[in-house]
């Protein structure tokens, strides 16, 4: 059965239509796999894992207390790897944000604030700009600097908030549109999620990110 496991991690991975599920039990089976692989998903090395070692260790642990690495020790590994990986990445995805903000800001019709942010307008508004205690109704799609959409308002359906209550590259950008605005902005990492990035969202730390906003309407709180 470990020979079978093994090879089969080692095969292309997308041979899904060869499963046959005709039991309940395959199902659960089945199931549970696809559950494990999910979790895996949201850790930051599970695209880099040796998977003939994984399942060594998995069935080791399946078939007796004989295992090279006790659990204890085994969560004090992954748990020191990732934060090792998590900050190689931060500081990969400062120096790319920076980078593109520097080439950014050469661009026809963006402009640059002290506090970094840079934005374009893209229509002007005639209606009145928000404070920061009203709620704004706005349009928006976020993306990382690869193009990567990560969030956007539902067609038909824009988003409402305090103004108060979202990121500070956020804050500062509608404070000076006007209703009816279109906008895009690009936030440096410590004006949107700084070196914690977005758990479980392709926002990983220090990641700089560029909004489309429609300021629809302002209203006092």
């Amino acid at each position: 059965m470990l020979i079978l496991l093994i090879s089969g991690c080692n095969q292309t991975k997308n041979n899904d239509s060869k499963t046959d599920l005709t039991t309940t039990i395959d199902s659960v089976s089945y199931g549970l796999g696809v559950l494990v692989a999910n979790d895996f998903k949201k850790n930051t090395f599970y695209d880099s894992l040796k998977y003939d070692l994984f399942v060594k260790g998995f069935m080791a642990r399946v078939d007796s207390d004989d295992i090279k690495i006790q659990p204890e020790e085994a969560q004090k590994i992954l748990q020191t790897y990732s934060q090792q990986k998590s900050l190689t990445e931060a500081i990969a995805n400062k120096k790319a944000g920076e980078e593109f903000l520097i080439q950014n800001a050469q661009k026809e019709g963006v402009q640059s604030l002290p506090s970094g942010l840079q934005y374009q307008i893209l229509s002007e508004g005639k209606g009145e700009s928000p404070d920061s205690n009203d709620i704004v109704t706005v349009n928006y799609e976020g993306r990382l600097i690869d193009g990567t959409v990560f969030d956007r308002s539902k067609d038909g359906q824009p988003a409402r908030f305090p103004l108060n209550s979202v990121i500070e590259g956020w804050t500062e950008a509608l404070l000076m549109m006007k209703q009816g605005a279109k906008w895009r902005i690009f936030v440096p990492s410590d004006l949107a999620y700084g070196d914690r990035g977005f758990p479980n969202t392709p926002i990983k730390p220090n990641s700089t990110l560029i909004f489309d906003i429609e300021l629809l309407s302002v209203e006092e709180k």
